[in-house]
């Protein structure tokens, strides 16, 4: 039962990601103005990372069913809307309510994935997580291959099956967020937030940093590789082989830190990380110092 769980749990996370990357490339289907493309992505992306702390404070207190319904159904009929227009600020709100929707379901999820794999957590956060960054990986090719055969302005029919998914789970799952721990209020996380500050912080920058190199892949590697001249069928493709590595790279992070110890889990992936930034961007001076 608690594997079941998990697997329905993971799912739900794989069709709310599928749908994150429809307007990476969408701005490229449609030729939108990469620069008028990018601050959509740069505002909404904010928007839904910045409002995660409190949306997970939010569904924390209202638990039960409904953060996780609402976030899908918020986030999976917003993405699908954006093959309807090429109106900027239309799109900047479709993807913006995308992102909201998101914000909504990523904490709750989050919480429950740790709940219904009581022996295991980390494995099965890690699987939570995993199959999410598969469904992120799939939804450039998904959106690509569904609008070519249909045409952009029905792209509001590919929120069908996650709409269906996520009725079936409010009317028939027993999965829903509880904890048997009493709401942390904003005075003791204000407390508890000044005795780790450097460690926090320090984590923060990190995983800014990160985020900001993976979302600038994410977002414009089909423009990138549109522009150099390959098929559709490539470019649509290029963002799945790149988050299909990293969805294996946390599928192990996840078994590993049974053994390792998270500290040693950072250092290795940071030091891997930085490795191939420092290969990637500046190759002469990398190779110089090698």
């Amino acid at each position: 039962m608690e594997k079941r769980k998990v697997l329905f749990l993971g799912f739900m996370h794989f069709l709310i990601d599928a749908y994150m990357g429809f307007f990476s490339i969408y701005l490229v289907i449609a030729r939108l103005d990469p620069q008028k493309a990018a601050l959509i992505i740069t505002a909404t992306t904010f928007a839904g990372n910045i409002l995660q702390p409190f949306t997970g404070y939010a569904t924390d207190r209202i638990r039960g069913k409904l953060p996780l319904f609402i976030g899908m159904a918020v986030a999976v009929l917003s993405m699908s809307a954006i093959g309807s227009t090429a109106n900027y600020l239309l799109l900047f709100f479709f993807v913006l309510f995308g992102h909201l929707g998101s914000s909504i379901f990523h904490p709750a999820g989050a919480n429950v994935s740790s709940t219904v794999g009581r022996t295991k957590k980390d494995q099965s956060f890690a699987f939570f997580s995993m199959l999410g960054m598969i469904g992120f990986a799939l939804s450039q090719p998904i959106f690509s291959l569904f609008t070519q055969r249909f045409e952009t302005k029905y792209s509001l029919l590919l929120a069908l099956p996650a709409l269906l998914f996520a009725v079936l789970y409010l009317l028939r799952s027993s999965i829903k967020i509880e904890s048997q721990l009493e709401s942390l209020h904003f005075k003791e996380f204000r407390v508890l937030l000044l005795k780790k500050l450097f460690p926090i912080s320090l984590l923060f920058l990190i995983m800014v940093f990160r985020s900001a190199f993976v979302y600038s892949i994410n977002s414009f590697i089909a423009k990138t590789y549109e522009e150099w001249g390959f098929s559709r069928s490539i470019y649509s493709s290029a963002n799945a082989v790149f988050m299909i590595s990293g969805a294996l790279g946390i599928l192990a992070a996840g078994n590993l830190a049974t053994v390792v110890k998270p500290r040693t889990l950072m250092r290795i992936s940071l030091v891997g990380f930085f490795h191939a930034q420092a290969e990637e961007v500046f190759p002469s001076f990398y190779w110089r110092c090698s």
